[in-house]
């Protein structure tokens, strides 16, 4: 298939580096459900939602 796709094979430590990257994620996103909330982002004054999504700021 890789061939087909003209494609080489992946080597092993970016493979390895992105799986565990993965997990990582995985595992932070996890500990942040409500359920469990072992970690959290920080609330500052001022503050009005997501670090990771634009906000409209409404005064």
């Amino acid at each position: 298939m890789m061939e087909i796709l003209g494609l080489n094979v992946p080597d092993t430590v970016y493979v390895m580096f992105a799986g565990t990257i993965g997990k990582i994620a995985n595992e932070i996103a996890n500990l942040q459900r409500t359920e469990i909330a072992q970690i959290e982002e920080d609330f500052v004054e001022g503050k009005v939602g997501s670090s990771t999504m634009p906000q409209n700021e409404t005064r």
